[in-house]
């Protein structure tokens, strides 16, 4: 977040000065603003979900609710069901607003245990304030990009007097390339957020097993559907995407479980409710 902000305004001082800065500042601050009042309820909405009522899962309203209180939340996330064939869960709002939304096929595919680590995962996101994190760091990307382009267009139309530094080396170097670095670093930071998730995860249900597991259920079913609409055409690379490999993710969460045996915790994982 620290390197993403740093380009942004290294790039915005060196095309428009001082007024720049003043740019991405204000949108940062109002990101920060509107994130503190952004309902996970309305975003969830956005997304064409319902709201999964207590006597349609009772036993994972159960579960939602143990993991929030181990948690620390403020308030009990909501259950949302996502009109998505694909297997899918992802969770908006703060700690005292937030929701949580899964998909039809995710609760028909996983198991109990498997399912306590999705939904610790997700928990985890909203204890983090991961939103408001991605969303401020969305903001300084997007800026970034929003300069270069104001800068290269006055550039194209006014010449080299058009912005702060004509064409000097500093001018030409953010032109080019600060978008892309501000992008990476995007993406960086949504999969170190994705990480912490699992250990926070992990964490609350003490079964690093159950959600490796449920991450190999997820990523064969993604498996094949990338194949079915990309035929002959293999997956990103990882630094082009916004969650790390399940591989990776995989390993360290089985090294996260030895750990955890040498600790000899003497609580088991955290089942659901039978």
């Amino acid at each position: 977040m620290a390197t993403i902000g740093l380009v942004a305004a290294i790039t915005a001082v060196v095309l428009f000065g001082p007024l720049g800065l003043l740019m991405i500042g204000g949108a940062v601050w109002g990101a920060t603003r509107s994130g503190g009042h952004t309902s996970g309820r309305a975003v969830i909405r956005a997304l064409g979900a319902r709201p999964l009522g207590y006597w349609e899962a009772p036993d994972l309203h159960t579960l939602v609710q143990g993991l929030a209180s181990r948690a620390g939340l403020r308030g009990r996330p909501a259950l949302a069901l996502l009109p998505d064939r694909m297997l899918n869960a992802l969770a908006s709002g703060r700690d005292d607003d937030g929701v949580v939304a899964i998909s039809p096929g995710l609760l028909r595919a996983l198991d109990r245990r498997q399912l306590a680590g999705v939904m610790a995962h997700e928990i985890s996101h909203i204890a983090a304030g991961d939103l408001r994190i991605m969303r401020v760091a969305h903001v300084l990307a997007r800026g970034t990009q929003s300069l270069t382009t104001i800068g290269t267009i006055g550039l194209l139309l006014f010449g080299p007097g058009a912005i702060g530094g004509g064409f000097s080396t500093l001018t030409i170097l953010a032109v080019l390339w600060a978008p892309s670095l501000a992008t990476l670093l995007l993406l960086a930071l949504s999969r170190s957020r994705e990480y912490q998730a699992d250990a926070d995860a992990v964490a609350l249900t003490n079964d690093a097993e159950g959600l490796a597991q449920a991450l190999n259920v997820l990523d064969q079913h993604a498996g094949a559907a990338w194949e079915a609409a990309h035929p002959r055409r293999s997956m990103p690379a990882e630094w082009l995407r916004t969650h790390p490999t399940t591989a990776k993710r995989v390993e360290r969460l089985r090294q996260l479980h030895l750990e955890r045996q040498q600790l000899s915790r003497p609580d088991g994982p955290y089942r659901l409710a039978a």
